[in-house]
């Protein structure tokens, strides 16, 4: 039985771990993922990872994508760093090419751009809804609302489509 790939990228972590964030319902929907599914590998970015290990014990394998968190710049960390690193996984494992992306909603094109590129072919999850509630205590100032992030977007398009990486 081939094995299904579940990839779950960090967005709008808080400092505060006792805050509620984005982190935590990528967690949870990556959780119901898990539990809908038999044979399931999950590639989660180290936020997201952390959050699971610490809210449940697991039957699945976990790898943590320790890529360091998204910067403006996007030279390090980040959505790119993240799936470049999932995609060194899923290589030296023969997991394939394709995956579940498990992701923040305002976040999910352009990832799935981005992996395409990599060489990843990513879709939504069926029957998990991808979570959409920015929050006030995010560390990154462009995860707190859907204006900021899409601020961002703007702004970020050029030095990501110079550096190869849309």
């Amino acid at each position: 039985m081939k094995r299904k790939i579940i990839i779950a990228l960090d967005f709008g972590y808080s400092l505060d771990d006792n805050a509620l964030s984005s982190i935590d319902d990528i967690a949870l929907a990556t959780l119901v993922l898990t539990g809908r599914c038999k044979n399931c590998i999950v590639l989660a970015q180290e936020k997201v990872h952390n959050r699971i290990e610490n809210l449940c014990k697991h039957d699945f394998p976990l790898f943590k994508l320790e890529t360091g968190q998204s910067t403006t710049s996007g030279m390090t960390g980040g959505t790119w760093h993240a799936l470049r690193a999932a995609k060194r996984i899923m290589d030296q494992y023969c997991l394939g090419d394709s995956a579940i992306l498990i992701s923040h909603e305002l976040q999910f094109n352009r990832a799935q751009n981005q992996a395409h590129k990599i060489g990843l072919y990513v879709r939504r999850p069926k029957g998990v809804t991808l979570p959409r509630v920015c929050y006030k205590t995010a560390e990154q100032w462009w995860c707190r609302n859907g204006f900021g992030w899409h601020l961002r977007e703007l702004f970020g398009y050029i030095p990501l489509k110079l550096r190869g990486q849309l």
